[in-house]
């Protein structure tokens, strides 16, 4: 918006991408260190977490 304000052009090369509505993703968790690696097995294993997030299946 700022591009085409200061120089009154569309601007043709960048392209705002929709996904598709067909496509339903899960978000993923990526742990960077030890202490995320800890978070990601409480929140994969722990029962008590797993009810409160509404997948109380186990792995």
């Amino acid at each position: 918006m700022q591009y085409r304000a200061e120089s009154k052009k569309l601007d043709s090369e960048r392209v705002l991408l929709y996904p598709a509505s067909q496509f339903v993703t899960q978000p993923q968790f990526i742990a960077l260190n030890r202490d995320g690696d800890r978070l990601g097995e409480l929140i994969t294993r722990d029962p008590e977490l797993r009810q409160r997030r509404g997948q109380a299946r186990q792995p």
